[in-house]
C-alpha cells in the first residue's frame, strides 16, 4: 500500500535575502502548515490513490515500486494550481527547484515522472476534493479565518478539455483506448486470447474516411450509414474480445497488481463504450434523435455536459455550469 506522509523531514539552511522571494517562500510554508494541521486532507486523497498503478510496476519482476507518497502528490497538485501552469511544467518547476523540492517533500530522491503524477491526480474523485474542501472550510471558521456574516453566489461556465464530440470520434477512442488496454492485457497474461486479432489501423480508416466525407460535406447521413454500420460493428466485435478476457480472468484469482489494476481500468471504458455504441447506433442507423441528457460527450471526461448560454460566438460548449459560493473574506466555501 502506498504511504501517506513523508516522516523524513530534512532542515533547510538557505535562507534567502530578497525580500520578494521570502514572501513567496511564506506563502507556501502557510499552505505547509495548514496540510499538517489537517492530516484529514491527505487521509481522504490516500482512499482513492493508495493501490499502486501501472507505472509504478516492475514489469520484469512484478514489483511495486511507489514513486512518492500520498502527501507528496497532494502538494504537487497543489503546486499546479498557485502556479497555473500544467502538469508537465509543474514536474520540471519543482524539480528545478530546492525549496518546491522541500515543499512537496521530494527533498533529494527522484521526482516522480510526468505520467505517474498525470494518473494519479485523475484517479482523486470529485468526492475527495469536496471532502478537502470541507477540511479546509472547517479549519477557517475554526481559527476565526473566516465569520460568515455575507455571502455571495454566483454561476460560471467551466469547459473540459474534450475534442469536439463525433459519434465516428467517440467510437474510435473507445476502440482505441479498449485495444491499447487490451493489448496490456495480454502481455501480462500470455496465454489470454492468444490467436485472436485488434484491428486498430483498419478502424481508423473507418474513423477518418467518415470524417474526411463529413467535414467535406460529400456524403449525407444515409450515404454514410454503411461506414458507420462497419465501425459499430468493430468496436461491438471488440467488446466480445474483451468480455471473453473478463470470464477467462474471472474463472481464476487474480495475484497480480498490474493485472488487477488493467481489468478495473477495462471495466470502466467498457461501460463507457457500450453507451458510446448505443447512441451511435441510434442516431446513425436507426434514424432517432438521442435527448442531451442520454449522450456521452466524451470516454476521458463523461461527466461533460453541453451548454448554451445563447453567445454569439460560441453558441456550444462543452463543460460544466459550475455555482460558487464566497465569504466577505474572498473565500469559497461552497460550489
Amino acid at each position: 500500500m502506498r504511504p501517506k506522509f513523508n516522516r523524513q523531514v530534512q532542515f533547510d539552511f538557505q535562507p534567502s535575502p530578497l525580500k520578494v522571494t521570502n514572501e513567496y517562500y511564506k506563502r507556501y510554508e502557510a499552505i505547509g502548515k495548514i496540510l499538517d494541521q489537517n492530516p484529514e486532507m491527505v487521509e481522504a486523497v490516500h482512499a482513492d490513490i493508495h493501490e499502486p498503478i501501472e507505472e509504478e510496476l516492475d514489469l520484469a519482476s512484478g514489483v511495486v515500486q511507489y514513486r512518492c507518497c500520498t502527501e507528496t502528490v497532494l502538494r504537487i497538485v497543489l503546486c499546479q494550481i498557485i502556479e497555473r501552469c500544467s502538469l508537465r511544467r509543474i514536474i520540471v518547476r519543482i524539480d528545478d527547484s530546492h525549496f518546491l523540492r522541500f515543499f512537496v517533500r521530494v527533498y533529494n530522491d527522484p521526482m516522480i515522472d510526468f505520467t505517474t503524477l498525470a494518473r494519479l491526480r485523475n484517479r482523486i474523485r470529485s468526492q475527495t476534493w469536496k471532502r478537502v474542501h470541507e477540511v479546509l472550510n472547517q479549519w477557517a471558521a475554526g481559527s476565526a479565518r473566516i465569520s460568515g456574516r455575507r455571502l455571495r453566489m454566483d454561476t460560471t461556465a467551466v469547459e473540459t478539455n474534450v475534442h469536439w464530440p463525433t459519434d465516428s470520434g467517440l467510437l474510435w477512442d473507445s476502440y482505441r483506448v479498449l485495444a491499447r488496454l487490451l493489448g496490456r492485457l495480454r502481455k501480462r497474461e500470455r496465454t489470454l486470447l492468444r490467436h485472436r486479432r485488434l484491428h486498430p489501423r483498419r478502424v481508423r480508416r473507418l474513423y477518418l474516411n467518415i470524417s474526411r466525407r463529413v467535414r467535406g460535406q460529400t456524403a449525407s447521413l444515409e450515404a454514410l450509414k454503411p461506414l458507420y454500420s462497419k465501425l459499430i460493428g468493430q468496436v461491438a466485435t471488440l467488446h466480445s474480445l474483451v468480455d471473453e478476457a473478463l470470464q477467462r480472468l474471472e474463472s481464476k484469482p487474480i495475484t497480480d497488481d498490474a493485472v488487477r489494476a488493467l481489468v478495473r481500468r477495462i471495466r470502466h471504458y467498457r461501460a463507457l463504450s457500450e453507451r458510446v455504441v448505443d447512441q451511435a447506433r441510434r442516431r446513425t442507423l436507426d434514424g432517432e434523435t438521442v435527448p442531451n441528457p442520454q449522450k456521452l460527450f466524451s470516454i476521458f471526461e463523461p461527466h461533460t455536459e453541453l451548454l448554451k448560454r445563447g453567445k454569439t460566438v460560441r453558441n456550444i460548449e462543452f463543460g460544466h455550469m459550475v455555482q460558487i459560493q464566497q465569504v466577505e473574506e474572498k473565500f469559497i466555501t461552497g460550489y
